[in-house]
């Protein structure tokens, strides 16, 4: 699948893209932040505790961005969109 990076992002296009019609962006992120100093735990460490998965991004955009893949590989294909 082409894509194309323009400094810290990076685009891709529906296969039948056309520039001249409305697009819908799909957009997320995914970085993380540096550990501090309020960390309890260890931050680099996956750890379960309780149900709950702690650890550095363990509660970022990671669910979001599989998500807006899913999303754009199921239209990918598409020439239409009927709204």
């Amino acid at each position: 699948m082409p894509f194309e990076r323009v400094g810290n992002n990076i685009y891709a296009t529906n296969k039948y893209y056309d520039a001249a019609k409305p697009s819908l962006l799909l957009n997320s992120h995914h970085d993380t932040v540096k550990p501090n100093k309020g960390y309890t735990l260890d931050p680099f460490a996956p750890i379960e505790k309780d149900g709950k998965l702690f650890g550095l991004g363990s509660n970022d955009a990671g669910g979001c961005l599989v998500s807006l893949i899913a999303t754009f590989l199921h239209f990918y294909n598409e020439s239409q969109y009927k709204i």
